[in-house]
């Protein structure tokens, strides 16, 4: 029987433009666009801490270089596993990146730079948003309190 992810990962790309605006990348696969936008999304591999999750999933699904800037947001969600049988936490990260350095493989998945509160209309999934509100604050620009 394989072993069950202890728990899972969330990631918010994000860049930062000479002149002070914040952007982040949102992502939606090519053949299930009917799913919505959503952050990066993974599991660990067997003795991964959630950092280390973090950034190979991040480099594995969008490119993130591995020596980027991540740091871990208080925001956590329970994510069901894909078994159904319990919940995990989902620890969330934001990684600052320039925007060439996202490469998502476009046969794949689809992303967008986009400001946060376009962000917060386009993401789907409610952990996603919290997470996108805490970046927001934690880079010191206002967001209203959800």
């Amino acid at each position: 029987m394989p072993r069950r992810a202890a728990f899972g990962v969330l990631v918010v790309p994000y860049t930062v433009e000479l002149d002070g605006r914040v952007s982040c990348a949102v992502f939606r696969g090519i053949d299930e666009p009917e799913a919505g936008w959503h952050a990066l999304r993974g599991v660990p591999l067997r003795g991964e801490a959630p950092l280390q999750a973090a950034r190979r999933a991040a480099r594995l699904i969008a490119g993130v270089p591995l020596d980027a800037v991540y740091f871990m947001l208080d925001s956590r969600a329970a994510i069901e596993l894909p078994d159904g049988a319990c919940h995990a936490p989902e620890y969330a990260f934001g990684v600052r990146v320039c925007e060439d350095e996202v490469d998502a493989a476009e046969e794949l998945l689809e992303h967008r730079w986009v400001g946060f509160e376009v962000a917060d209309g386009l993401l789907h999934c409610a952990a996603d948003r919290n997470a996108l509100w805490e970046l927001q604050r934690r880079l010191g620009r206002p967001a209203p309190c959800r």
